[in-house]
C-alpha cells in the first residue's frame, strides 16, 4: 500500500490511453469492460490540461503488420458491439463473457511473423495524434 505520492514538481508525467477515434464508432461504449471511457486526442488533451499547464499529446503509430493487426482487432470488436446494442455483455460474468467472445472471433486468425512486432517499428507523432493507435500525453506543471 502506498501511503503518500511523492513527485518532482519540475518533472514530466507520461499518460496514455487508447485512441477512441481509432477504436470505436460514434456513441459506442468502450468494448473493454474495464475502460470506463476512451478519449479522442482533443478530449484527452483537454482532460489532462485541467491538471497540468503544459500538455503535448502525440499519436502512437505502428508500422505494418502491427497497424493492420490492431485495426482488424478493433474492427471485429466494433462488429461484436453492434450485436449487443444494449450492452448486455457488460453484465455477464467474465467466466461466461470470455468464452463467448472467443467463440465469436474468427476461427483462424491470419498467421503473422511475430518477429515483425518490434518496438523499433512504433513511433510517436505530435502532428498526427488523431491517427494514433493510442494517445500519449507529456504533461508538465
Amino acid at each position: 500500500m502506498v501511503d503518500a505520492l511523492v513527485f518532482d514538481p519540475s518533472g514530466t508525467a507520461l499518460l496514455t490511453t487508447p485512441n477512441r477515434a481509432y477504436r470505436l464508432c460514434e456513441g459506442q461504449r468502450p468494448w473493454n469492460r474495464y475502460h470506463a471511457r476512451e478519449y479522442s486526442a482533443a478530449e484527452f488533451e483537454q482532460l489532462v490540461g485541467t491538471i497540468f499547464s503544459d500538455v503535448t499529446v502525440c499519436g502512437v503509430l505502428a508500422a505494418e503488420p502491427t497497424d493492420s493487426t490492431v485495426w482488424a482487432r478493433a474492427d471485429r470488436a466494433r462488429k461484436l458491439a453492434r450485436l449487443d446494442p444494449f450492452g448486455l455483455r457488460y453484465w455477464l460474468p467474465e467466466s461466461v463473457n470470455a468464452p463467448l467472445r472467443c467463440g465469436l472471433r474468427r476461427a483462424a486468425p491470419p498467421q503473422v511473423d511475430r518477429a515483425e512486432f518490434t518496438l523499433d517499428r512504433v513511433t510517436r507523432d505530435e502532428t498526427a495524434a488523431e491517427d494514433g493507435l493510442d494517445l500519449l500525453a507529456f504533461a508538465r506543471p
